[in-house]
């Protein structure tokens, strides 16, 4: 069908390139693997990105780049001039089959008193939701992060008690949030 291919001039017949032959009914797993395989590829440019040109006052990387390059852990240091000064907060990162298509789902792992961290360590962050675009990365998410630590989105809030406090009574919002 498609004949023999020498690898090169020098090559013997018996050297060729073998088309490879997909099964009939495997168009979708084929479909399935060109995703995977693109979300692996596009994981990994984040990854050399970050290491590249890393962010200021926030990193992240893949847990294990060989097994599993979909989830990543990283952290955000307490911006100056914020009640979160000083701290570490941690992230755990991953990435939907349909990336950089769908946002990434990025979490804290513990709770911070914020505005637009809720309780159960959810963020809300326009450019996870509304405004995603597949051009951001993740060094444009995580900075992204550090200035929604410095200044708060009150349009929307997920914990309401610290919105509330933060318009009502910043210097008491702030002294709960350095706790």
């Amino acid at each position: 069908m498609f004949g023999k291919i020498p690898l090169s001039s020098s090559t013997a017949t018996t050297d060729v390139l073998q088309p490879v032959k997909l099964a009939k009914d495997s168009s979708s797993a084929s479909l399935m693997d060109f995703a995977f395989i693109k979300l692996k590829c596009g994981c990994g440019l984040y990854h050399r990105e970050l290491k590249k040109n890393p962010a200021l006052l926030c990193h992240a990387e893949s847990e294990d780049p060989v097994m599993n390059i979909t989830h990543w852990t990283g952290y955000i240091d307490g911006p100056e001039e914020t009640p979160f000064v000083g701290g570490r907060f941690y992230l755990n990162i991953d990435f939907p089959a349909a990336f950089p298509f769908k946002p990434s789902h990025i979490r804290f792992i513990r709770p911070i008193y914020h505005p637009n961290i809720s309780t159960k360590c959810e963020i809300y962050l326009d450019i996870l939701y509304s405004q995603w675009s597949p051009a951001l990365s993740i060094r444009a998410l995580l900075i992204s992060l550090c200035s929604l630590l410095i200044d708060p989105n009150v349009e929307y809030g997920l914990n309401r008690n610290a919105l509330k406090l933060y318009q009502i009574d910043k210097q008491k919002y702030e002294e709960i949030a350095r706790e």
